[in-house]
């Protein structure tokens, strides 16, 4: 389904939508970060910040399985709690191949841990949930899986 699609961001809200419910039932303060929360001075840097980690992990540790890269994309919700531990890595759009998708687990829980929230943050999220796009692709220059907000 295509970033700009109006089912994906129909899909996206609603998934929104039962997060913010769950983390208000919780008692967290979490913030949901999407292609257009990358722009927020509080939380963008950070957001950069994860996503270059995981582009590092991920181009040292391209998948592959039984000596062949596995090609594909697959997207991830990152819940990060303010200490830079990565919580929890969910699965919200496979690949198609569950080896791809579990090394985009791997390579996410690799990369972690991330940097602890700044001030600014702390004092507005407990945790956040950044949505990451993986995308394993052929071309040699744009091999590194991408780590993306949605």
């Amino acid at each position: 389904m295509p970033a700009s699609s109006p089912e994906r961001a129909q899909k996206e809200r609603l998934l929104a939508y039962f997060e913010r419910r769950i983390a208000e039932e919780s008692g967290l303060r979490v913030q949901y970060m999407s292609a257009t929360r990358l722009a927020d001075e509080v939380f963008g840097a950070y957001c950069v910040k994860v996503r270059r980690a995981i582009e590092t992990q991920g181009t040292a540790h391209f998948p592959s399985e039984d000596g062949r890269k596995l090609y594909g994309h697959a997207t991830l919700n990152l819940r990060i709690d303010s200490a830079g531990r990565l919580v929890e890595a969910v699965l919200v759009h496979s690949s198609g191949n569950p080896a791809l998708d579990e090394s985009a687990r791997g390579i996410a829980e690799a990369s972690a841990p991330f940097d602890p929230f700044t001030a600014s943050m702390a004092g507005q999220a407990d945790q956040i949930v950044y949505t990451a796009g993986f995308n394993f692709v052929h071309d040699d220059a744009a091999s590194a899986p991408a780590a993306s907000s949605h």
